[in-house]
């Protein structure tokens, strides 16, 4: 129920305004607009930047995950399923391959730095 960047929160959302969403998707018409750009603050005294997104931006971006991720847990290994915990994937893991070490890391700004142009051709 965050607010997006114009101030409505998904509580507004009637069957009218769905049914409009849809037929701009149908068309074409629909394009994503400016997400609203807050800043948190992070335990070592940094900020992280978070974009919140148009009400209808949230419909269309669930939908759109919801869409891709039945399509790609057909190719996901048994290991990486939804509803599943990371250690419960990490154990599976270790047994598949006979894995010792598994390290977890974080690629400091990944989205901000990633070719979109690649993670799309990937997608």
């Amino acid at each position: 129920m965050t607010k997006g960047v114009n101030g409505k929160t998904l509580d507004g959302m009637s069957i009218a305004k769905l049914t409009k969403l849809r037929d701009s998707i149908i068309d074409w018409s629909f394009d994503f607009k400016p997400t609203r750009r807050i800043y948190i603050p992070k335990a070592n005294a940094t900020k992280r930047a978070i974009g919140i997104p148009s009400t209808r931006d949230k419909i269309v971006q669930v939908v759109l995950k919801d869409l891709m991720e039945d399509k790609f847990e057909e190719n996901f290994q048994p290991a990486f399923r939804k509803n599943k915990s990371l250690h419960q994937a990490l154990a599976k893991a270790r047994k598949m391959i006979g894995v010792t070490w598994i390290i977890e890391g974080d690629i400091k700004g990944y989205f901000d730095n990633i070719d979109q142009e690649i993670l799309s051709k990937f997608i």
